[in-house]
Formats: C-alpha cells, structure tokens, sequence
C-alpha cells in the first residue's frame, strides 16, 4: 500500500500534474459561485481539452474540478441566498440567514471547515474501502436503495417547519411534480400533457433555482435597504473554525452518512445534503433554531456534500457504475483517455485509484483555503445594494437554467418554479419538503419496482432493509415525540 501511495503522490507532483490540478481548482470555483452551472456543465466543457492530454494531467485536472465546485457553490449560497450548485441548496436554509444576522464570516469559515473536513474524510473512505468495497457495494440492492429512499422521506416530519400538514401537501406535490415523464417500468409518458419538453420529466436544477434563488432574490429586492455586512475579522473566521470543532460528533455521523450516500449509485449528492440536514436537525438540541441562522443547519450539508465525493468514485471506480450525473461524464471522460474504469482498473493500475483518491482531499483542503482567504474580498457581495446586484443575478439565474440544454422552455421552468417558491414562501410552506421529495421519488420509484420484480415482498424482510425500517420508525417517533413535548411546553 505505502508503495501504491508514493507512486501515486510521485504523480500528483509533477509540474504537468500541479498545473492541471490548478486548472481544474480555478474553473471549478468559478462555476461553482455562478448560479445554476455546476459540475456536469463544466466537466462537459472541460472534456475536450483533455483529447490530447497525457491521461495523469486529464485526471488530475477533471477530478479536481470536480472535487471543489460545491465549495465555490457554497460561498454564493451564504452570502447572496443563490445555490451555485443543485448540492448547496440546504446550505441556504442557515447560511444565507447568518449572512443577513450579520454573520458571514463564521457562516463561511464553518461551511469552508466542514467542506475541507468532509472531503479529507471521503478521500479516506476511498483509500480505505477499495479493498473490500465489493460485498459492501453489492449488499445494497434494489429494496435497500428504495428503503434508504424512503429514510429520506420520513425526514419530511422533521423539516416540516412546525406544521405537518403543510409539509404533508408539499411532499404530495413534490410526488406530483416527480411523476411527470417517462414511467420508469413501462417506458409510458405520463402527466407530460401533450408535451414533447416533459417527457424527460422536469429537471432538478431548475426547480432549486427556481424555489430558492428567485424568491431570495425578489425578497432581497422588495425589502427596505439593510445595514452593511462588514469586513470579518479573523476573530470571525476563528469561531466558524471553532464550531465545527465544537461539532465534531456531527462532522463525523455527517461524513459518514455523505460517503455511504456517495457510494450507492442514483442517489446522488441532493439526497446526501438534505439527508445530512435533517439528520443534524433531528439531533440538535436547538432545533427551533434552525432556518434562521444555525451554524449546525451549515455544517452538516456541507460536510456530507464532500464527503460524498470519495463515496461516489467507490463505484465509479470499481464497477464503473456511475455514482451521479457527474460520476458518469467523468466516466466517458477515462474512456476518452483510455482508462477503463471497473475491476481490470483495482487490479492493474491500483495507483491511479490513488491518485484520485489523494486529489480528492488535497483539492477540497486547497480550495476550500483559497476560497477562505478570497472570503474578505467576495463578503462584498453581501454589501452591494440590490437593486444593483439582484438583476444580475436574476440574468445568472436565467442563464444558468438555458444553458445545459439551450432551451427557452427550461427558463419558462425556472421561472415557474420561482412563482411557486414565492407563494410556498408567503403562505409559509417548506420548500425544503417539496425539494426533498422530488429528489427522492424517483430512486424511489425505480428502485421499488425492481426490488418486487427480483425478490417480491421479500424484499421487506431483508437485513439491511429491516434495520432502515427501524430508523424510519425512530424518525418519525422522535419527531412526534419532539412536537407533542414543544405543544405541551407552550400550554
């Protein structure tokens, strides 16, 4: 293993090597702050600049791009309310709140913190498990994965912001929105009416830039002028640091829970952070708190989003089972440099396994950094006047929905959803729930047809399967359990 290790380092090192990571660390933060871009975006823009590249840079300059666009995405989350990434919508809920208390600073140091420490973590998990990821790969099947779904779901009770039947109606329509396209088992369109656009059913991307960014924006904009976020002090940046410290038990179950998510494939990094922050919700001892400005509500997304990173190249790299959309461009991107991802790659080349593993820490460290000393200087944002700053990033926002697929219609999405986030907002309705939902329907869905198709309701009995059904039953009778003592308390 050490010689695999230095082998690998030996390669990072290089001056080609270092010049491509610094390339893929630039453009990943850039787009990671421009609203509605993100990874898929990038790497797809990056790909042909690495037809003739010397296959270790091409690797080197894609993994790192990809390994620090959520930090990039988190920085504009917490100081203007715009996720840069689909992945940095939880960050909102707390980031942007602390901004507007006053609290960039520590907002971005613990988000920052917690990135560097979940991507250490999944870069670890990586090194560690590719040994013997194979039975833990293969013992999450189609019930586990509908299941873990679910999990998901029951986590509605908890971000259901006091009322749970207004989280009950935004989850029903979440379901509602998931089901539009393609039926996954019969290849039947449904609810697309009469639309060719729907039958690929609505994007996730728009619908967060959509319930988020507009009516953040628009909010920004109605609202009378605030006072200036000042310039932070490295006081500041210290108590940000300091409270991922302070939450280190939370940094860990939230590292954890980002690297599992990470390696099953189609759940992806939405599930991850919104898991995560339910998860640290559930948990606090603060939990009124939350989504007006809790460091907990920051720390746990952001540390799950990395850590999901070294999770999700487990499969990638072992099977060449993408782990997410990103996942799999990077995929078609090995194949363009002649590397095949799978078991021939564990066996034969060990050391570029390594590689990506040790970039994957390396580049959320480094980037992560970077964006903290720039910190002083992009708190600006938060200063500039909105009826300055909310146009253009309006013009960002609508940009960033045409451009994956170079469509009016997506804008039209886009814009759709940001009139619902506005009357979600006004009639305080959990736009988290509605998102959260619609992530998870769909894996849902799928993986329920298929685990009754192979096992029948077998599937229900399973080991890992009755241990999901033990924490979806604790879920939600904690929750209950919270809520009655809170009514109670009031009396």
């Amino acid at each position: 293993m050490l010689d695999i290790f230095f082998q690998a380092f030996s390669m990072i090192i290089q001056p080609g090597s270092l010049l491509a990571m610094l390339l893929g660390m630039a453009l990943g933060l850039i787009v990671g702050v421009v609203p509605g871009i993100g990874g898929p975006f990038a790497l797809a823009l990056l790909m042909p600049l690495s037809y003739d590249m010397n296959p270790i840079f091409g690797i080197v300059m894609l993994v790192s791009l990809v390994s620090v666009v959520g930090n990039g995405g988190s920085v504009s989350a917490i100081l203007i309310g715009v996720p840069g990434t689909p992945t940095n919508a939880a960050t909102i809920l707390d980031g942007y709140q602390m901004t507007r208390n006053g609290q960039a600073g520590r907002a971005l140091a613990a988000c920052l913190t917690a990135s560097a420490v979940g991507g250490v973590f999944g870069a670890l998990v990586l090194i560690v498990i590719m040994p013997v990821m194979r039975p833990i790969i293969l013992s999450f099947g189609h019930p586990e994965q509908f299941m873990l779904s679910v999990l998901g779901i029951s986590f509605v009770a908890v971000l259901g912001e006091g009322s749970v039947r207004k989280a009950f109606i935004a989850a029903v329509f979440g379901f509602v929105i998931a089901l539009v396209g393609y039926d996954p088992v019969s290849g039947v369109p449904r609810y697309d009416l009469g639309l060719v656009y729907l039958y690929d059913g609505i994007k996730i991307l728009h619908v967060t830039l959509g319930l988020f960014a507009i009516p953040e924006l628009i909010g920004l904009y109605t609202e009378p002028p605030r006072g200036e976020t000042k310039t932070f002090t490295g006081r500041e940046i210290l108590q940000g640091i300091k409270d991922v410290y302070q939450h280190w038990f939370l940094v860990i179950r939230c590292s954890i829970l980002g690297s599992v998510i990470g390696m099953i494939p189609g759940l992806g990094g939405d599930t991850a952070v919104f898991l995560a922050y339910g998860h640290a919700k559930q948990t606090s001892q603060h939990t009124e708190r939350f989504g007006h400005g809790e460091v907990e509500g920051i720390i746990a997304p952001e540390t799950a989003n990395n850590a999901k990173e070294g999770g999700a190249l487990v499969p990638t790299l072992g099977f060449g089972i993408p782990g997410s959309v990103v996942m799999a461009i990077l995929i078609s991107a090995f194949i363009i440099l002649g590397i095949q991802p799978g078991p021939m790659m564990m066996k034969n080349q060990p050391e570029m396994i390594m590689v990506m593993a040790l970039l994957t820490g390396i580049t959320n460290v480094v980037g992560s950094g970077v964006c903290l000393i720039a910190a002083r200087w992009l708190v600006k944002l938060a200063n500039i006047r909105a009826k300055v700053l909310v146009p253009w990033v309006l013009m960002l926002i609508m940009v960033g929905a045409y451009m994956p697929s170079n469509s009016y219609a997506d804008v039209l999405i886009t814009i759709g959803f940001g009139l619902l986030g506005l009357a979600m907002k006004a009639y305080e309705y959990p736009r988290v729930v509605l998102l959260l939902v619609i992530v998870l329907a769909k894996p849902l869905e799928i993986n329920f047809w298929m685990g009754l198709q192979y096992f029948g309701m077998a599937m229900f009995v399973r080991p890992i399967v009755l241990v999901f059904m033990l924490l979806i039953v604790i879920t939600i009778g904690y929750s209950l359990y919270s809520s009655s003592r809170k009514e109670r308390s009031t009396v």
